[in-house]
């Protein structure tokens, strides 16, 4: 068997086309900035909607009330919110068809088919440095 030092470079490009089927091929890779390009300006509609939403709901819901609860998700027409347990949760309750008819009121369009309460919200602190 030669030494690798005594093969001659047309020896050398020989071997390495041999073997070369049995290493992938390496692959370029693509920019990160054009696939959420995509993403987004395919989900542009949806985020307008939801920002829409949010704006109204902030301004029709009661203050006291908006302190313990959060808007967890808009999918498929259905506005998620998150209220702390107890009067709060009840209090939502009695007012989710109100805030539903008022912010489909004001917010023409915006597919707001149904709003679905569920109990869990805790408030954190901020945390100061």
């Amino acid at each position: 068997m030669k030494d690798r030092s005594a093969y001659s470079e047309k020896d050398e490009k020989q071997l390495r086309g041999a073997t070369a089927w049995q290493r992938p091929a390496a692959k370029i890779p693509e920019p990160i900035g054009l696939p959420i390009e995509q993403f987004l300006s395919s989900r542009k509609t949806a985020f307008t909607r939801s920002e829409q939403i949010l704006k109204v709901w902030e301004s029709v819901l009661p203050e006291s009330v908006r302190q313990h609860c959060r808007a967890a998700g808009f999918q498929s027409g259905v506005l998620t919110i998150e209220v702390s347990a107890g009067p709060f949760l009840h209090r939502m309750q009695t007012l989710k068809n109100e805030l539903l008819t008022e912010i489909n009121r004001q917010c023409r369009g915006c597919g707001l088919r149904e709003i679905r309460i569920l109990p869990g919200y805790t408030r954190r602190k901020q945390e100061t440095l």
